[in-house]
């Protein structure tokens, strides 16, 4: 595996621009029209993939699926005294894992997708982080990594297409 980005933040206010500056630098762009360019995901070319450099739609699901649980984090956890969360991306051969350890109290992950799907609203304000997790990633899971730190982990394929999944 290819570690590309490992960074902690105490900070809560300031991660989340901190996280975008910093994986958007992670993954230079390979191509001039790439660093211009504002399209839609499911517009984005899927050629030259790599372990250094996956697919630009993986780069964007993995940006994504970090926004969302850090987003989420910062809104509904409860931390301990001060709030730690690390977030580390790993490359190999076929997918981008996520990884962010924190030091709040967690939640059961599978019980709360579980029940999301019999309580969705058609087009909700907010509540929708978690069910874009989902959707952009093959494999996610949140568990205790020790007695003071959760621990969530994701996988994005570089040739996963979530479009399916999305509720709405």
């Amino acid at each position: 595996m290819n570690l590309i980005f490992d960074q902690t933040y105490t900070d809560l206010e300031g991660a989340l621009p901190a996280i975008r500056t910093a994986l958007r630098a992670a993954w230079p762009s390979t191509h001039s029209s790439e660093a211009n360019s504002s399209d839609a995901a499911s517009s984005l070319p899927e050629a030259d993939a790599s372990p250094e450099q996956p697919p630009r739609r993986t780069r964007h699901y993995v940006q994504l699926v970090v926004h969302e649980w850090v987003a989420n984090l910062t809104r509904h956890a409860t931390f301990a005294d001060p709030p730690r969360i690390s977030v580390r991306v790993l490359l190999n051969q076929d997918a981008a894992q996520c990884e962010i350890t924190d030091n709040s109290r967690g939640f059961d992950l599978n019980s709360v997708l579980s029940t999301m799907g019999a309580h969705a609203a058609p087009f909700p304000e907010s509540g929708m982080g978690l069910r874009i997790i989902d959707a952009c990633t093959n494999d996610v899971s949140y568990r205790r990594a020790s007695a003071l730190h959760h621990r969530f982990t994701a996988s994005v394929p570089y040739d996963h297409n979530p479009w399916m999944n999305v509720l709405f």
